[in-house]
């Protein structure tokens, strides 16, 4: 069944409805069918103004913008972080090539200018196995980069060796920086998210999690107690001299924090805000420091100020993970695809399906 839910920008989108038993690996086979023969491709002009329209207000496929248990993998640093031999005793190594410390502070933006970016020029290609949805809730993630920051995702060509292959494996991981060559970053099931897809993405820029910085005990309150069997290794926080600080201060609403039940193991939090009212763990979008990290570690022109400085922790008030509405700055925008907004008809009282694959998607929905 169909239903006009209501008008956005002028353009009536058609959602499809969920019967209440919709159960996971019906959600898995609306984001992407393994059953596609695999193949490397690229999001067209058309992804990104289907993300631009809707991807924002699609929530028949998704569990709200909050965290993600897809997210923290057992086998994975940091549950999402797929870097070859990458742990708590050699994450310095691999990131300062054996240097030694530098500043005495561990922040969450890799040193190393090799393993960023040039330019800011990200080449990535994506899996054939996504579908219509996921390939505009993709492009539209990589259009906040576009809007926001000097990053530019683009796609591959013949003459790119180094660039990033998005596909369906399971769980959400990516690898930190450019790694050379071809690296793999998961958006499996879980991860068809706007916010999640970001964060992702973020992880394959250069920047690791926000709690697992050297001053991150001044800030958040571990409940060792409460972390899943073997997984207190996933929380360890950095040692000195590794990651660029940036100038900022600790970020309760950046899109790279852990959420406060990560790895938990009887659904009570893992970690506390020691300030008061502070939220932790959203996937909304990126907070204003993220913004202002991005565009400081890649020297991209804007004219946004150095955030506010974290306020000193007041008490210690347990909070689970909530969504929390971010600001940003005002950089100059660059967009990749689709330079300017597509001119849109006039539209009638009436729904119009904008999306070619909406009536299909409506009939997996129902079993038909």
């Amino acid at each position: 069944m169909l239903i006009c839910l209501g008008v956005f920008a002028s353009v009536t989108i058609t959602y499809a409805i969920l019967p209440s038993k919709f159960e996971l690996n019906d959600f898995e086979t609306l984001q992407f069918d393994r059953s596609v023969p695999e193949y490397e491709t690229v999001l067209t002009p058309s992804d990104f103004e289907l993300g631009a329209e809707i991807a924002d207000n699609l929530r028949f496929i998704q569990h709200g913008n909050g965290d993600s248990d897809a997210m923290y993998g057992r086998t994975r640093f940091e549950g999402d972080i797929a870097n070859e031999n990458l742990n708590a005793s050699t994450v310095e190594m691999f990131l300062n090539g054996g240097a030694g410390p530098n500043n005495g502070n561990w922040y969450n933006a890799i040193r190393n200018r090799h393993q960023l970016w040039p330019n800011g020029r990200i080449p990535y290609t994506i899996s054939s196995q996504y579908s219509s949805y996921s390939r505009s809730l993709i492009a539209a993630s990589m259009q906040e980069y576009s809007t926001h920051t000097c990053i530019q995702w683009v796609p591959k060509t013949n003459n790119d060796i180094n660039y990033v292959y998005i596909f369906p494996d399971r769980g959400c991981y990516s690898m930190v920086g450019k790694i050379g060559g071809k690296q793999s970053l998961s958006l499996g099931s879980g991860c068809i998210q706007k916010g999640i897809i970001i964060h992702e993405l973020m992880h394959a820029v250069g920047f690791f999690h926000e709690q697992s910085r050297t001053d991150r005990d001044d800030y958040i309150t571990i409940l060792w107690n409460n972390i899943q069997p073997g997984m207190q290794g996933q929380f360890e926080k950095y040692g000195q001299g590794t990651i660029q600080s940036l100038g900022t201060t600790y970020d309760y609403s950046s899109i790279m924090h852990y959420g406060g039940k990560a790895f938990s193991r009887n659904g009570q939090p893992t970690m506390v805000p020691k300030q008061k009212g502070a939220q932790i763990g959203q996937r909304s979008g990126f907070s204003k420091t993220d913004i202002y990290k991005i565009n400081k570690l890649y020297g991209c022109p804007t004219d946004g100020e150095k955030p506010e400085t974290t306020t000193e922790p007041e008490t210690t008030t347990p909070l689970t993970t909530t969504t929390t509405t971010t600001t940003t700055i005002s950089p100059t925008s660059f967009r990749t695809v689709n330079p300017s907004p597509p001119t849109l008809p006039v539209i009638t009282p009436e729904c119009r399906n904008l999306r070619g694959d909406c009536d299909e998607l409506g009939r997996q929905a129902m079993g038909v």
